[in-house]
């Protein structure tokens, strides 16, 4: 987790849509059209957090197939305010698609009652006679009191609402339409959307999509609630992250997509230089998360 209490000056080049902005909508609207065609496909299905990407997303699907062939799924956990359900299925409403609320706190549970075994057992042969000794140091321990079980279990809803979403679109003859947005996946954010079919805004920065967002009239009631991946309660993308994401746009863009070095990029924007490190690192540690699993074919040393 990154944290920090500064308050930083919003670089002036983080409004870049501009003019192209009913270009883009149509480019997004017409890449969902073909994708759902080249699939022989009936519609999406889309998971709906109440926040504002997937308001962006789910509102370029109906403007690009209609409503009737846009599928929602509100899927709240125990960590999920009762709100942000409310929000998803107010949008819902107002979107004037058909969509489903299940709550999948129980699955989560479930899914910890069958990894939390208190002791283990390993098979060894001796002499050609199968026999089981204990395996001590790692399945007789509680699986809370390893190191990664918090962020293991925050991890498996986000996974949990793509085999939902998954298993919808498989049973309704629909493709799942993802919601991330660019910087979700250069920050590694990405758990969800690794089973999705398609991203239509998977190419704009978070700045970007809010634009879209308010071209598109997504309400108030969405556009004014900050950030969240909801992995927790209370959380909040800037608490964890540390900057807006005005800042950590203008930092990824000028890293990532113009090619400046930590110290260019720092002394460009007027921030300090470990604030632009972390980001960097944070990009380059979670890359392997946007990409297929490498092989050893694919591997290269020089490339980490």
């Amino acid at each position: 987790m990154i944290s920090t209490t500064n308050e930083y000056e919003i670089p002036a080049d983080t409004n870049p849509l501009g003019s192209e902005i009913d270009t883009i909508e149509q480019k997004c609207t017409v890449f969902i059209r073909k994708i759902v065609d080249v699939a022989d496909a009936d519609g999406v299905v889309v998971t709906l957090s109440g926040g504002v990407d997937s308001a962006t997303a789910v509102t370029l699907a109906v403007n690009a197939l209609g409503s009737d062939c846009v599928y929602g799924l509100v899927l709240p956990t125990a960590s999920t305010p009762k709100i942000e359900t409310i929000a998803a299925q107010n949008f819902a409403f107002d979107l004037g698609i058909p969509f489903r609320t299940i709550d999948i706190q129980s699955l989560i549970n479930h899914y910890i009652d069958a990894m939390s075994l208190s002791t283990g057992k390993r098979t060894k042969v001796e002499n050609g006679v199968r026999s089981s000794v204990g395996f001590v140091e790692l399945l007789s321990t509680s699986i809370d009191e390893r190191a990664g079980y918090t962020k293991a279990i925050n991890t498996v809803g986000r996974r949990l609402r793509m085999i939902a979403a998954s298993f919808e679109a498989n049973t309704t003859n629909r493709i799942v339409l993802g919601t991330s947005n660019r910087v979700e996946h250069y920050l590694g954010n990405v758990t969800t959307d690794s089973g999705v079919d398609l991203l239509p805004i998977g190419d704009l920065y978070n700045t970007e999509v809010y634009q879209l967002a308010r071209y598109l009239g997504v309400p108030e009631y969405i556009l004014e609630k900050p950030p969240t991946a909801r992995q927790w309660d209370e959380h909040i993308d800037r608490t964890e992250l540390g900057a807006p994401y005005e800042m950590i746009d203008a930092i990824l863009r000028n890293v990532v997509d113009e090619g400046r070095s930590v110290e260019e990029t720092a002394t460009k924007l007027s921030v300090d230089v470990e604030l632009v490190a972390t980001f960097a690192q944070l990009y380059e540690t979670t890359g392997h998360k946007c990409s297929l699993a490498p092989t050893p074919a694919t591997y290269s040393p020089e490339d980490h």
